[in-house]
């Protein structure tokens, strides 16, 4: 007898248990011309690089030079941050603060920041309503800081500046025969009937041939030396 019998005469077949197949990986499909495969790889790969992004370009990161701050006493008192390595204060007081670019000759080149007290006028209610009645002054004192005849206004609106209400003036203008892009704002606590403001004015010189030169008003404190002390300014007793 060549085989074991069964008792029901049957022969004894010995059977494996079925293991479960994988679902083929992602790479695996690719090697075999999936075009969905491809088409996943690259959706994966570009949600990485958009998170690279993320941590790096939309991050300040560490300011050049160190920290620092200033602060003013005033009507209203104010602070607001900056990196040493870029700009430095070449005046603080009652009347505002004066920063300016630290290097004589930046490629992307020259930096300045002017924040100084602004009077509304009277009114009852919330201080955004008044803000834009506020704007023709402050037109007056941005162009007063460049060559006569030369500044020419070409935005402005509501905006916040941080979790205070502000209005938004962008220009361009020049000094000296060049060319700044400036972006200024009317910010005030947001307190009703509140009167004592500050115009913060972010200018930036134009510079072409340099990828990272500032390119237009609307960049003023969102790029570049300015964007740490335009994005940290806040009220202070």
């Amino acid at each position: 007898m060549t085989a074991a019998q069964a008792p029901s005469g049957e022969p004894d077949v010995q059977t494996e248990a079925s293991t479960p197949t994988a679902d083929p990986t992602l790479l695996q499909l690719a090697r075999g011309g999936s075009r969905w495969a491809y088409v996943g790889i690259a959706v994966l790969l570009l949600s990485a690089l958009v998170a690279l992004l993320s941590a790096t370009l939309l991050r300040p990161g560490k300011p050049k030079g160190g920290a620092a701050s200033v602060s003013v006493d005033g009507t209203p008192g104010f602070k607001m941050d900056y990196a040493r390595g870029e700009l430095k204060v070449v005046s603080s007081g009652a009347k505002g603060v004066e920063l300016v670019d630290r290097r004589e000759s930046d490629p992307a080149g020259g930096s300045r920041l002017l924040v100084t007290p602004l009077q509304l006028p009277a009114y009852e209610g919330s201080p955004t309503g008044v803000l834009p009645l506020a704007s023709a002054g402050a037109e007056r004192t941005i162009a007063a800081r460049f060559d006569p005849g030369s500044t020419r206004f070409t935005e402005e609106g509501l905006v916040n500046v941080g979790p205070n209400p502000g209005y938004q003036l962008t220009y361009v203008a020049k000094r000296d025969g060049s060319t700044w892009y400036g972006r200024a704002a009317i910010v005030v606590p947001d307190v009703d009937g509140q009167r004592e403001a500050l115009l913060m004015d972010g200018q930036e010189q134009r510079v072409s041939g340099y990828s990272r030169a500032i390119k237009s008003p609307r960049a003023v404190g969102r790029q570049g030396d300015l964007r740490r002390p335009m994005r940290t300014l806040v009220f202070v007793d």
